[in-house]
Parts: structure tokens; C-alpha cells; sequence
């Protein structure tokens, strides 16, 4: 699929999401410095810059996020920018830490875009960092990508997919991506929540796969029979309350759920927590990546805003908006299912 066809089909989901879901109700706690993450000046990160995966480790905050080169391929990388709180952020000269080779008719299933990524940071891990990512094939379609890292900014890259597609049939047959890789509290191993896709279908269900390592994969299904649940989200697990709770896109919006078991979800009884109402994010908000700050007792949740809702001039930016975890006891949640 050429990348003009992808953005197409990309304006098409959001304008008819937006036909859906009205911005009537009042938005979230969007942070005064938004945006906190803007395209450019490199020209790899030229058009927008999207899909972060936000950690902290012994030096500070690290925000992982695609860029997006100018448009016709619009071929797309990882880099990184650094922070001490989390608001304020430096790109790493470095930049990009993950990028395609852009051959085009090459055999490398990342060959047009690496992009969407989800890192583990484990102090005492061996890897201590690690990444998931998408990668894009040109005319093949999306699968999972694997990289891991000492530091964080110097990244070694495994050279084939390491959760590839479904088989005929399977609602995962025509592309993976926006992994989210949590360790599970109980058992120890690696889940990936992912975004599985039917040939031409640009969003699809969630999916779960296990893995022991990180790189083997089994996958477990759909993670619901309402395909349109629990789309594109980020898991965190809040030990206190023994429970997971995801952020994760509804239409143009991003809303909220909860779960004792990672499986079976509650979803947020109300509007979505994040809406379109700002000039940097009134296209669509979507794709959160989410941390928990312990000082403030609060949840930084980053996300994509557009200040357009048509790939020509959306203008995408990273953003960020803060739930006290107190503020998130009081909302009225619907039955697991």
C-alpha cells in the first residue's frame, strides 16, 4: 500500500469518528506547556512527530516517538528525547534511533517505516532497555519489530519480525502494530497488548500475545469480541490497587478502562477523558503512552494531537495531559466483560 493511500484511509476513520463522537463534554487535564513535543528541525522528524512511549530510568524521563519525514513516502523513524521532569524535553542529537533503510525494494520488513514503539526500562535487567516496534514493509504491510539497548540511545536491532502475521482468516492476517509490552505482576512474563489488521483495514482489534523472552511469541486472540474496544492502548499496572489500567483510543478521542486480570475490562461509564478542543489537538487526540509519577501521585498520560483532521495540514504533535490517581477512583465504571 503507497503511504498516500495509508493517510486516505487514515482521514477517512477520523472524520467519520468525528461524525460519532462530539466534543461536547469537557476535556481532560491538558498540561499548560502543551505541545510538549513538536516536528522538526531534522528533516526525518519534519511533518509530525507521534506514537511516543514514555519511561524513566536513573538519568531522567525518556520519550520514544515516531517522526514522520516530509510527505510521498513519509518515511518514519524512532528517536528520543530526554527530560528531567517529564514537561520539558531536549531531542537527542543522536536522533534517529531506529530508522528504515528506505530501500524500497528491498526484502527488510521495516524497509519504509519504523514506527510506534513501546520500550521496557528494567535497571537490572539484562537487556535493560528493550523495544517493540511496527515496522512497514512497502506493499507488505505491518509486523512487530524487535530492538534492545544498554543505554537507552544505542539500540541493536533484530533482523526479522518477532510477531508476524496471522494466518489466513485470523484478524491479524494483514499487518501488527502499536505494540504495548507490559511484565506481568504475577507470572513474570512479557504481554503484549498489539493492533492486528484484516488485508486493507487500517484499524483493527486488540490482540494479546506471552512471551517468556521477549522475542517468542505466543499469541493468546482477540482481547475482545467487540472489535471496537480497547483500540490502540497503553497498560500500566498500579500495584497498590492490584488492578491494570489502560488508556486507550476511542474515534477521535482517548478514554479509560480498568481490569483485575489484564483480560477482562471495565470501560469508563461517561465521555472519553481526552477530546478535541485545543488548537494543537482539535483534528483528533489519540495513541497515549502512559507513566506513573510517584511525587505527585499522578498519571502522565503523552498523546498524538492534531491540529487538523486531514493528513495535509494535521500538524501532529505529542502532548500531555495529568490525572491525579485519586481524581481516577471517583469515575463510574461499566461491568467487566
Amino acid at each position: 500500500m503507497r503511504l498516500g493511500n495509508y493517510h486516505r484511509l487514515r482521514a477517512r476513520v477520523v472524520v467519520l469518528s468525528l461524525i460519532v463522537l462530539t466534543a461536547s463534554h469537557a476535556a481532560g487535564p491538558k498540561h499548560a506547556a502543551n505541545p510538549v513535543l513538536t516536528p522538526g528541525p531534522a528533516a526525518w522528524e519534519a511533518q509530525n512527530v507521534l506514537h511516543c512511549s514514555i519511561i524513566r530510568d536513573d538519568k531522567g524521563y525518556k520519550l520514544y516517538y515516531t517522526g514522520e519525514a516530509a510527505p510521498g513516502y513519509a518515511f518514519r523513524s524512532i528517536g528520543v528525547a530526554l527530560s528531567q521532569d517529564g514537561i520539558r524535553w531536549k531531542k537527542h542529537a543522536g536522533n534517529p534511533v531506529i530508522f528504515p533503510s528506505r530501500d524500497i525494494k528491498s526484502g527488510e520488513f521495516d524497509n519504509v517505516h519504523c514506527h510506534i514503539p513501546t520500550i521496557l526500562y528494567r535497571r537490572e535487567g539484562k537487556p535493560r532497555y528493550q523495544m517493540w516496534y511496527s515496522g512497514y514493509q512497502n506493499n507488505g504491510g505491518n509486523r512487530i519489530g524487535y530492538a534492545h539497548s544498554d543505554d537507552g540511545l544505542h539500540w541493536v536491532r533484530h533482523p526479522r519480525p518477532v510477531l508476524g502475521f496471522g494466518k489466513p482468516g485470523d484478524f491479524d492476517d494483514g499487518g501488527l502494530r502499536g505494540p504495548n509490552v507490559i511484565i506481568h505482576p504475577e507470572t513474570g512474563a512479557y504481554w503484549m497488548y498489539y493492533n492486528g489488521t484484516r488485508p486493507g483495514q487500517h484499524y483493527g482489534p486488540t490482540g494479546l500475545a506471552v512471551s517468556k523472552d521477549g522475542i517468542h511469541w505466543e499469541k493468546r486472540g482477540k482481547l475482545s469480541a467487540d472489535e471496537s474496544r480497547l483500540l490502540y492502548g497503553e497498560v500500566v499496572y498500579d500495584p497498590k490497587a492490584k488492578q491494570f489500567r489502560m488508556w486507550h483510543d476511542r474515534g477521535p478521542a482517548i478514554t479509560y478502562a480498568v481490569s483485575r486480570d489484564g483480560v477482562r475490562w471495565q470501560d469508563l461509564d461517561g465521555p472519553p477523558l481526552i477530546q478535541p478542543d485545543k488548537p494543537y489537538d482539535r483534528g483528533y487526540c489519540q495513541g497515549p503512552s502512559v507513566i506513573y509519577q510517584a511525587e505527585s501521585k499522578s498519571y502522565f498520560v503523552y498523546y498524538n494531537g492534531a491540529a487538523a483532521g486531514y493528513p495535509a495540514t494535521e500538524r501532529v504533535t505529542i502532548n500531555l495531559a495529568v490525572f491525579p490517581a485519586a481524581d481516577l477512583e471517583k469515575l463510574r465504571l461499566l461491568p467487566a466483560r
